[in-house]
């Protein structure tokens, strides 16, 4: 069945697309451009190699989110079922994954927490205050000392540590070989240029006011002590020493993971080796988005068999500002001699003029490959490419709203369009018109907060990391003092502080202090403590119940669900709450408008249990799967159901949470010169300094090259941004993509 699938699919590619699928040993770079199928390629090629006799434990293929690899996942499935038993994952979730196995080797140790920004912004500012005050440092009197437009304050401090750790350029640890990563601390970010040059980089960027510049650099040119210490506590505050120095616990961030693999691979070769020597046939997708770290890592695990198949477009870099490195892709060839290059011309989702303005646009970027796009459909069409220019926002809005009422008047299929723009302020006034006239309408520019994201998941989720390490600090800060019981982080603090100077595990220092000093807050402490380390008992031996039977016995038994449900469900009847309190299963059954994250968790959670590849597993090892998949989750900011476009509703997006998604019609917005391109990049231009101007570029043809049918550009003469009136002039973009600019408020069709 599955080569019969596989045959039939692959008689559908086209030439470009069979030579790459056919190819076998050594290393290609295939650049593939907008819409020309690369999915398809990968997961065929997938199909071929196990079709060929190629075990499917060998083939791994990498690529950056987990909705990409959940995708890839199925779709090579479909193909060829054996592709179930093949390593395709995301660079974190394979980091995760053979630090597990090999983590000892570098003193990580189990159980390893996964941490996301928001929880390591806590870290770093429970470092900041603790080292402020044990070096007696006054920011007060510090501020007396010089004469700053706004004085330096704590949190401007923790904010900058928060940019430092961010912004780290990352080729540091790979071309020195940091293998101890207390090392960092002391070696990496003493130079206080380095620090200034970051700060003053990310606060030009994001024009914030809040930052006294003059305070940072004089904080970081005479207290680098401070600074130096504050990142060795944080560093260490990540990881539970005991009492022999060795690390029991280690608390990592998505950076963390690669850092840790990396210096696994450096500092074990044998390791390494048995890595690479596993993965005898490599895929990464996205290339151009890789960071030097991640461009390493990929050259530790070919090392053995040195068949490499990756895929990207330097045409399509648009994350350099968050540690992309387009010279990963544009340097190969001298990387790797060998190298096979290439390309996938066709371009599947766009008509001929889109794809042919966007060719002409990016032809004047310098650092590219060069290659040039061609439609599937060559046949020629008018209006396929729109520009209009409005005297403001609210005759672009109206213009807008005009079409999508005319095209939609007799399906009302809204999901056919989407608004883009490069900055997200400029969405509010059609937003608003949108509302009054009843035209429903999503955000996928971070607007929507992710499941995970919210308190009630996070909460779940720390109960659900107590049962697995019942020595989670993190987990207890979170969920402690649910419902109010006197256990105030205060409290929790000198607990860590008593552990930390006894040299005991968390839990046992809060049983000392309350033989010593017993109080209402440490009585209740100590009895969830108990609570928590019962049920961690049952879920780590051969009990029969399930993982979600057993966290919905503990947040039952430690008041925290009838807590949970007189909070988040005020609507239900008394005898309703009183059910969902006896009855694990009744928390399936309700309606959906009743349902709230308790619920969704438990159901979830539940529905994992029943998943056929997590038939072998025990309770533990489900419960810590479900954990690691939602500690993983890499939406950044959005619901993953937010992303398809099966809602009925005009999409409102940044261009670049649009990457990977395509439209019928799309209207590109504010395209003035100083937003689209941004001030900064044409500054930097001036000074012939051209990478910020051709990321834009970038950016720009990503935004193109989503639209299917029909792609409307339009600028105003004057718009209001956080509520500032400014004149604008047409973006160069226009003109480069070959567009005249028409001296009255008007139309030109393509």
């Amino acid at each position: 069945m599955s080569q019969n699938n596989f045959l039939k699919y692959y008689k559908k590619l086209n030439s470009e697309q069979k030579e790459a699928v056919n190819h076998s040993e050594g290393k290609l770079l295939l650049v593939a451009g907008a819409g020309s199928g690369k999915t398809s390629v990968l997961t065929t090629r997938i199909a071929r190699l196990i079709n060929e006799g190629v075990g499917p434990e060998k083939i791994l293929a990498i690529t950056f989110t987990n909705k990409a690899a959940n995708e890839m996942m199925i779709r090579a499935k479909n193909l060829e079922p054996k592709s179930a038993y093949s390593t395709i994952t995301t660079f974190h979730g394979l980091a995760l994954q053979l630090l597990k196995k090999y983590g000892e080797a570098i003193s990580l140790a189990f159980p390893l927490e996964v941490v996301d920004p928001q929880e390591n912004k806590a870290l770093i500012t429970k470092a900041t205050k603790k080292i402020l005050k044990s070096l007696n440092f006054d920011v007060k009197a510090f501020n007396q000392n010089f004469e700053f437009k706004k004085p330096l304050t704590q949190q401007n401090i923790v904010k900058c540590i928060e940019i430092i750790l961010e912004n780290a350029d990352m080729k540091t640890f790979v071309d020195e070989q940091m293998f101890d990563i207390y090392s960092v601390s002391s070696s990496y970010f003493t130079d206080s240029k380095f620090f200034i040059e970051k700060i003053n980089t990310i606060v030009k960027r994001h024009d914030c006011q809040t930052f006294p510049n003059e305070a940072i650099n004089a904080f970081f040119n005479t207290q680098t002590k401070v600074v130096k210490n504050i990142l060795y506590f944080y560093f260490q505050s990540k990881n539970t020493v005991d009492e022999y120095g060795k690390v029991n616990q280690s608390i990592l961030t998505f950076e963390d993971l690669q850092i840790y693999l990396y210096m696994l691979f450096k500092a074990n070769p044998e390791i390494g080796n048995e890595i690479s020597e596993k993965y005898e046939y490599i895929h990464v997708d996205e290339y151009q988005d890789t960071s030097l770290l991640q461009s390493e890592l990929i050259h530790e695990l070919q090392e053995v068999h040195g068949n490499l198949f990756i895929v990207g477009d330097p045409d399509q870099a648009i994350y350099q500002w968050r540690g992309a490195s387009i010279e990963n892709i544009l340097t190969l060839k001298e990387k790797y001699p060998d190298l096979i290059q290439k390309e996938l011309k066709t371009n599947y989702r766009s008509k001929k003029e889109i794809v042919n303005f966007a060719n002409t646009l990016i032809k004047k970027n310098v650092n590219r490959i060069d290659k040039l796009s061609k439609a599937n459909d060559e046949r020629q069409r008018s209006n396929t490419i729109v520009y209009k220019k409005f005297h403001n926002g609210y005759g672009e809005a109206d213009h807008i709203i005009d079409e999508i009422k005319r095209v939609s008047l007799f399906d009302h299929n809204y999901k056919r369009f989407c608004v883009m723009y490069r900055n997200k302020e400029l969405s509010t006034i059609l937003e608003r018109q949108l509302f009054e006239e009843n035209i429903p309408y999503r955000k996928l520019n971070g607007s929507n907060t992710s499941i995970n994201e919210r308190v009630e998941a996070k909460e779940m989720l720390a109960f659900m990391t107590l049962l697995i390490n019942p020595e989670s600090v993190k987990s207890y800060e979170r969920i402690a003092n649910k419902p109010a019981k006197g256990i105030t982080p205060k409290l929790i603090e000198s607990i860590e502080e008593e552990s930390q100077n006894s040299k005991i595990t968390f839990t046992q220092a809060a049983f000392k202090m309350q033989e010593e000093n017993s109080s209402k807050g440490l009585n209740n402490f100590t009895e969830l403590i108990s609570l928590v380390q019962i049920y961690s008992g049952l879920l780590h031996s051969s009990s029969q119940e399930s993982p979600s039977e057993i966290v919905f016995s503990l947040a039952k038994d430690s008041g925290y669900l009838n807590y949970n449900l007189e909070t988040m469900m005020e609507n239900l009847s008394d005898r309703k709450k009183l059910l969902l309190l006896n009855d694990f299963n009744s928390f399936l059954y309700l309606k959906e408008e009743e349902k709230v994250l308790t619920a969704y968790y438990l159901s979830l959670l539940q529905k994992y249990e029943y998943d056929d590849e997590l038939q072998s597993y025990n309770a533990l090892e489900i419960l810590e799967s479900f954990v690691e998949k939602q500690e993983l989750d890499d939406t950044d900011g959005q619901d993953s159901k937010a992303r398809e476009t099966k809602d009925n509703k005009v999409t409102f997006t940044t261009i670049h949470s649009a990457k990977g998604l395509e439209f019928e019609y799309i209207y590109m917005i504010g395209m003035e010169q100083g937003i689209f391109p941004k001030e900064d990049a044409i500054s930097n231009a001036f000074q012939g300094k051209l990478q910020l101007m051709e990321e834009e570029r970038n950016v720009m043809y990503v935004g193109i090259t989503r639209a299917m049918k029909k792609l409307t550009i339009s600028h105003v003469d004057e718009r209001v941004i956080y509520g500032k009136k400014e004149y604008y002039e047409p973006s160069q973009f226009i003109k480069e993509m070959g567009l005249e600019i028409p001296q009255e408020e008007g139309m030109w069709n393509v």
